[in-house]
């Protein structure tokens, strides 16, 4: 009997181990992954012209790595769309990365809808290529798989009719991707060689990104020379924000900045709306510049620089970080910085001038950020740290620079001065921010630092860049000396 009770126990023992088994198997469930696009079809007219973007999702756990999903291009039927006839692709065409922690990414379908005359709607379709534990389409439903934007019938619209954007590009290439900036400029491109250059004046934009007004009121003051306008090329570079990358519909080569980053060297922006393969320093876009103007004009002697306001806190703090004028002087190129009326300077150390007087010294504030930059150089950004501080200070006294102040430019409570307590340190208005600057230069670097660097002010005029610019101390040094 109890030789019976044991097999029962036995036999009873293995139905439980059985059954507790099978219930740990009935835990471990894989996860559901599903990829999709947000939507099935877009439709857009080719009166609209502009890029064609989709949302990529997937459903699951977040990512600790980023995730690359490919997708393919066909054309669905007859009236398919072509590309370079109906619309162009993007450069980073077929891939898409969601990043780490993100469930959703926005990317760039087609670069730019084209001016096909031809009547009648186009289409194009955009498929998700199978991945490896996922299942393509939306979570109960089969579409999501792909993706078909079908271009209707119109003619484009000018997105641009008062030609704010430059309609010529620079680009430059960073880690195999292609990007670019509009430009204005008095040669048909700036990539093409020409032996008859010998000067080239930059001008820099304000703060309203107007580098077309400011590069027209150049070439008034150039024609005020009674030049050889064949010798001279003007530039005026055009650093942009995001507004102006979806109001006029540029594609996403185009890089922009934050509005106060581009006048001091910080990075182009990458949001998840406009999403940028790479981000650069706008020192490092006019660096390329340079670097091609003397490339492609084999005779050029002089590069001027000349920024007012926004533009002349770009040029002092230019100056200042970067190399490369250093490296074209010893090939034989002068470059030349004209700042004009900035709101504020950067200070190569944390002395500040003791109002009343003419000394320097570590001011008692509780403004404890009056040294970071762009005041100062502490807490620096990418390109700069890459420089570092203590080159800074030695290569900005051998820059060649001048400092021009307006005479009137003298208002405290102007709409578009900073008054932030950094900038409040370094005077009240931007004539006094200048006069105290160029002291502190001098209490800073000694009386070598007039060997390379000058102050002049110009009577009658107020905060006005044609003014600078059409001045006769303006003309001397950007056309003349």
């Amino acid at each position: 009997m109890k030789i019976n009770n044991l097999i029962l126990f036995i036999c009873l023992l293995g139905v439980f181990y059985s059954c507790s088994k099978s219930e740990n198997k009935a835990l471990i469930v894989p996860e559901t992954r599903n990829l999709f696009f947000e939507s099935s079809a877009i439709d857009i007219k080719r009166t609209e012209t502009g890029y064609v973007t989709a949302n990529l999702k997937y459903t699951g756990t977040a990512l600790n790595t980023p995730l690359t999903v490919q997708y393919s291009i066909s054309q669905p039927n007859q009236d398919a769309a072509v590309e370079d006839v109906d619309f162009e692709l993007p450069a980073t065409s077929g891939t898409v990365v969601i990043p780490v922690g993100k469930n959703s990414v926005t990317t760039t379908l087609i670069k730019s809808i084209l001016k096909n005359p031809e009547v009648g709607t186009k289409s194009v379709s955009f498929n998700l290529q199978p991945l490896n534990d996922f299942i393509l389409g939306k979570p109960n439903k089969q579409e999501g798989s792909s993706i078909l934007v079908n271009i209707t019938e119109g003619l484009p619209i000018d997105n641009d009719p008062d030609d704010r954007i430059g309609d010529k590009k620079m680009a430059i290439t960073v880690s195999g991707n292609t990007f670019k900036i509009p430009y204005f400029s008095n040669v048909t491109s700036i990539d093409d060689e020409n032996t008859s250059i010998t000067r080239a004046v930059i001008a820099l934009q304000g703060a309203n990104r107007n580098a077309g007004l400011y590069y027209e009121n150049m070439l008034v003051a150039a024609k005020m020379e009674s030049m050889q306008l064949d010798t001279l090329l003007v530039v005026s570079p055009q650093f942009l924000v995001e507004s102006e990358i979806v109001d006029f519909r540029l594609d996403s080569e185009h890089l922009y900045w934050s509005s106060g980053g581009w006048k001091i060297g910080f990075l182009s922006k990458n949001e998840a709306q406009n999403p940028r393969p790479g981000r650069v320093s706008s020192f490092t876009m006019i660096d390329s510049l340079m670097t091609l103007l003397v490339k492609k004009n084999p005779n050029l002697k002089t590069i001027v620089f000349s920024g007012h306001s926004a533009g002349g806190q770009f040029v002092n703090r230019y100056a200042a970080a970067s190399p490369i004028p250093t490296e074209l002087k010893n090939s034989g190129v002068n470059v030349r910085f004209i700042v004009n009326n900035p709101s504020s300077y950067v200070y190569m150390d944390n002395t500040r001038i003791v109002p009343g007087t003419t000394d320097f010294e570590i001011p008692q504030t509780s403004c404890i950020t009056f040294n970071e930059y762009k005041y100062g150089l502490d807490d620096l950004p990418n390109y700069l740290t890459a420089v570092g501080a203590d080159q800074i200070r030695t290569q900005f006294a051998k820059r060649e620079v001048l400092y021009l102040l307006g005479e009137e430019d003298n208002n405290p409570n102007s709409s578009s001065l900073d008054k932030s307590c950094e900038a409040a340190l370094q005077g009240n208005q931007r004539l006094e921010r200048g006069m105290n600057y160029f002291q502190y230069l001098q209490s800073y670097y000694g009386d070598a630092i007039n060997n390379t660097q000058s102050i002049g002010t110009v009577p009658g005029v107020g905060h006005s860049h044609s003014g600078m610019f059409q001045s006769e101390q303006g003309r001397f040094y950007a056309f003349r000396k």
